[in-house]
């Protein structure tokens, strides 16, 4: 198994559990199986119209603010997060894309997720062609992991792709019309005990 296929493989591994915790998304992550055996890499963005994709639930000290970042090219308030890098786990791509795009690095990660070995989401959606982003439109697989900040101090924002970052109070993100791409993951991470520090 050379290292493409094996990286595929441990994606493969991580989705199989996340199913045996959330078997009702079988059918919609049907997609991904698909893309996963199509594909001769999960990590690789081109020539191809479907990316896996890695983002943070930030939570501040006290679990009271979570913090989001305003996409310049969707013009969207989101999580942190973006793509892998070969070979990369998606939970390391969330950390990763988290420190470039807020300059957090005291961050921990639930530790649920350590338990389960999965993502408390993934989430499925198409990206339109949108401003500073090139190509045609795509499908995202975006595995969803929640942190924990240390600090809400000395976050940074990545101007080359953001707009803005802010934190904003959690029970913000219960709401559809103003954060509906996270409004299902935080779902889940309340009835995972996941925003009280599990």
């Amino acid at each position: 198994m050379n290292s493409q296929e094996a990286h595929r493989s441990a994606i493969g591994d991580i989705l199989n559990r996340y199913l045996t915790v959330f078997p009702n998304e079988r059918r919609r992550c049907g997609e991904l199986r698909h893309h996963l055996e199509r594909t001769g890499e999960a990590s690789r963005r081109a020539r191809i119209s479907e990316h896996i994709t890695a983002s943070g639930i930030v939570l501040g000290p006290g679990r009271k603010a979570v913090l989001v970042i305003h996409h310049r090219g969707l013009q969207q308030w989101l999580q942190p997060g973006g793509h892998l890098e070969s070979g990369e786990t998606p939970v390391r791509a969330a950390r990763r894309e988290i420190t470039e795009e807020t300059g957090l690095s005291d961050i921990r990660l639930a530790s649920w997720h350590i338990k389960k070995g999965i993502p408390v989401d993934i989430d499925t959606h198409v990206v339109r062609e949108c401003t500073g982003i090139s190509g045609r439109p795509h499908r995202h697989y975006d595995f969803r992991y929640v942190f924990y900040a240390a600090s809400q101090l000395a976050i940074i924002c990545d101007e080359t792709e953001l707009d803005d970052i802010a934190w904003v109070p959690i029970d913000s993100l219960a709401d559809e019309n103003a954060f509906p791409k996270l409004a299902k993951a935080f779902k889940k991470a309340v009835r995972f005990g996941l925003l009280s520090g599990g």
